[in-house]
């Protein structure tokens, strides 16, 4: 089974979002069939006992490769997550109201870990507890509370080499904060092979830090719907850990939903301590003129302590039709931006981006369609001095069987600032390079018992080279075992200095039952020598209430690549209550 949260009108889906419910499947000899039983809580209905709901349903059909859906409106980007254009439930009230229509849901947590420094072991052993509770304030609208809030069965961060001057974006893997995610969605996340050139609130400022986790007193969200508005509200306490004061981080989140598909929004954060402070605000919208044509942006303003006010802004227009298409975007960041609840990559930019399209669908050689792609970017400092500049045609060929292959060429320009060590290992001077790339992604279909993806990308970038190749291979031999090892290889030689950086992911998912799962990834990385493994076992015992046991590794120094580093295990009792 999957499932997901949609939020934006499919815009963003959380795939990590959960719900309490029951399902059960089984093979007969008509086929299969399967049966969800999902509490009426779980999903927040309205009280409108006349209320339309949307509703839609979409097979895939593994051998012939195919989605049907019970409401189709043709092929598009958004496709079954467009869920202004589900079908429609009527007549389903008057439904049952709950009665006091509160969750609690308390933890225990005991444990211990081991940490090695400098040669020095030292033991801490841990004893802790808290309690979430959850209620509806009206219908749609859900009030959470978190005391004293722990995360220890959220999975580690995955290995990655940072080979660009722009930090790293982790995605968020926290409970908390996943849930209705996307409503706080604001700025611009780009098209994932790069960092999110901007967003307002990203909620890994709240309670990480280089050094890790900073512990979390309290908070409050408020997410949902209450007519046509989208609401999200956080407000969080951290308290003082690695330097850093206790702090209170606010998020404010509004939007007004049109008939048409679209909205019109307002964000507010704010972060403070005793020491400094931090605001953001913003507005911004989605029309859709007509149906295949989305058009969207964004104006933010930041203010600091100390520190001019900043400002950033995007209009962005998108073209969408099955055989063509085309997108043109225009974004600003101010030099005095600071958004430190929310994640800017680089400040003093004016970029433009261009994208056209063209599908064609050859009825040769098994293919399902041929899209052909031009791409183009440039982007220039205040004074209008170009910094970068990018263009590159793409292919992307798609079969009937489900392989594909996705491949580009571009040249390019990158003016260097300010000096930088990539990695952290190899200085690049500032000065201007030329730049080429050359990439190729290369997938079979999932529907196979083996799937194998494949990352080629040689690039010439700040005066030498940079390539890159990763090989993945996944397989579901049984119904409740999943395997996946990946590998990947990146060799740098710039004038400086040249390494190879290695990682390898091992990924492992046994489900003996649908309430016991037990997942281990091992995860190496040559350039900082380090291995580490994480196993998680995950027995729910009752729905929504799940005994967690987990076991955290890490060793590797500079010298010996067993050298103990650090060790925790921990146990976790979590139990819902239902009023």
């Amino acid at each position: 089974d999957g499932y997901a949260l949609l939020t934006n009108d499919g815009q963003e889906a959380n795939v990590d979002w959960r719900a309490v419910y029951r399902v059960g499947s089984a093979r007969t000899a008509a086929g299969w069939s399967t049966e969800f039983a999902i509490p009426l809580r779980s999903i927040r209905y309205p009280s409108d006992s006349a209320a339309v709901w949307g509703f839609n349903v979409l097979r895939y059909i593994a051998r012939k490769n195919e989605e049907a859906s019970w409401t189709s409106w043709g092929r598009n980007p958004e496709g079954f997550h467009r869920v202004s254009n589900a079908g429609h439930l009527v007549g389903l009230g008057p439904l049952p109201r709950p009665g006091l229509n509160l969750e609690a849901k308390p933890y225990l947590l005991t444990g211990a870990t081991r940490t090695v420094d400098t040669g020095v072991a030292a033991t801490r052993g841990r004893l802790e507890a808290g309690v979430d509770f959850k209620t509806e304030v009206t219908p749609g609208l859900v009030l959470d509370v978190t005391l004293n809030t722990d995360f220890a069965q959220a999975e580690v961060d995955d290995e990655r080499v940072n080979l660009t001057r722009f930090s790293l974006f982790l995605p968020e893997k926290r409970d908390f904060f996943l849930e209705n995610a996307g409503v706080f969605e604001f700025g611009f996340r780009s098209d994932g092979f790069e960092p999110p050139p901007y967003l307002a609130f990203f909620s890994r400022r709240i309670g990480v830090a280089d050094s890790g986790s900073v512990p979390i007193l309290g908070g409050v969200r408020l997410t949902g719907r209450a007519g046509r508005q989208s609401i999200g509200v956080i407000d969080v306490v951290t308290d003082p850990a690695f330097g850093i004061p206790r702090e209170n981080h606010a998020v404010v989140r509004v939007k007004r939903d049109f008939s048409t598909g679209g909205y019109l929004g307002f964000i507010a954060t704010d972060q403070r301590s005793n020491v400094d402070w931090n605001s953001t605000g913003g507005v911004d919208f989605l029309v859709r003129p007509v149906p295949a044509l989305r058009v969207t942006g964004y104006a933010a303003a930041t203010a600091a302590r100390d520190v001019p006010s900043g400002f950033s802004g995007r209009l962005d227009a998108l073209y969408e039709t099955d055989r063509a298409g085309g997108q043109v975007s225009h974004m600003y960041v101010d030099r005095n931006t600071r958004a430190d609840l929310g994640f800017v990559t680089r400040t003093n930019i004016h970029r433009t981006d261009a994208n056209v399209r063209l599908t064609v669908r050859p009825k040769a050689l098994g293919l399902r369609r041929i899209d052909l792609f031009m791409f183009g970017q440039r982007i220039a400092n205040r004074a209008g001095v170009v910094q970068d500049w990018l263009w590159s045609p793409n292919v992307n060929p798609v079969w009937n069987s489900g392989e594909s292959v996705f491949a580009w060429y571009g040249r390019g320009f990158n003016r260097i600032a300010d000096p930088f060590k990539l990695s952290d290992s190899v200085l690049v001077p500032a000065g201007k390079y030329a730049s080429w790339q050359a990439a190729a992604f290369i997938s079979t279909s999932p529907r196979r018992p083996i799937v194998l993806h494949s990352e080629l990308m040689f690039q010439g970038a700040f005066g030498g080279t940079i390539h890159s190749v990763s090989g993945e291979v996944a397989a579901t031999p049984w119904p409740n075992l999943a395997v996946a090892l990946r590998l990947n290889r990146n060799r740098v030689d710039l004038p400086n200095g040249a390494f190879t950086a290695d990682l390898a992911t091992l990924r492992l998912t046994v489900a003996p039952s649908t309430k016991f799962v037990i997942n281990t990834l091992v995860q190496y990385n040559a350039l900082d020598n380090d291995i580490g493994a994480n196993v998680r076992l995950a027995y729910t015992f009752r729905p929504g209430s799940d005994l967690y046991l987990v076991f955290n590794e890490r060793r590797g120094d500079e010298t010996r690549l067993w050298a103990p580093h650090d060790r925790a295990g921990l146990i976790k009792l979590t139990y819902l209550s239902r009023f």
